[in-house]
């Protein structure tokens, strides 16, 4: 699949901000973002009336893709249930927030560490090689990783969507196109009459 010079610009920017955000995680953020996956998922479902062909597919296969990844964030936050199977240290989005965080900057990691403390009440394992160590990344940073994946997924399933529909079959990808006319069959003539001489 080939990508745009466009596409490239708009990963580079998307990885920027979620970086910024990572390194001040804050309700601030936590909105920004959330309001980030929300809106994109109301646009893809507004883009599937509005855009044709591959446009169209690939809004499709980002609503699936974002969608079920917002439904399975919201279950393991409780929406649902008050007893998850999975709470939202345990999904994918929740451990990789959690491996990244454990490689921030110290003094960010501490300062964090600090404020959920005193503030959320959160409890934290201590690592004596390592210094003070957070058995689960906070609440803040954890919410943006949860918005973040929320519209990754969205955009690998629409990814994934226009691949199959550049590679359909070649009755399914060509064109409706009006069979041609039959030929009138053509009125059979009547036998020549031949007068022989005596």
């Amino acid at each position: 699949m080939q990508f745009s010079l466009r596409t490239l610009f708009g990963l580079l920017g998307f990885t920027a901000i979620f970086c910024v955000a990572m390194l001040n995680a804050g309700p601030s953020w936590v909105i920004v973002w959330r309001g980030v996956a929300l809106c994109s998922l109301l646009f893809a479902l507004l883009a599937l009336w509005y855009r044709r062909a591959e446009q169209r597919a690939f809004w499709v296969g980002y609503l699936h893709g974002g969608g079920a990844y917002a439904l399975l964030t919201l279950y393991a936050l409780g929406a649902f249930t008050e007893k998850p199977v999975w709470n939202d240290e345990q999904i994918v989005s929740g451990e990789m927030a959690t491996i990244v965080y454990r490689w921030l900057p110290e003094g960010k990691r501490r300062a964090d560490i600090d404020r959920y403390w005193a503030v959320k009440g959160a409890r934290y394992r201590i690592r004596t090689m390592g210094g003070p160590m957070p058995a689960v990344a906070p609440p803040d940073f954890r919410y943006i990783f949860h918005a973040a994946t929320i519209v990754l997924c969205g955009w690998i399933g629409g990814l994934v969507c226009v691949w199959l529909y550049r590679t359909r079959g070649d009755t399914l990808a060509a064109p409706l196109r009006p069979s041609p006319p039959a030929a009138a069959p053509q009125a059979a003539l009547p036998p020549a009459i031949t007068t022989g001489s005596k």
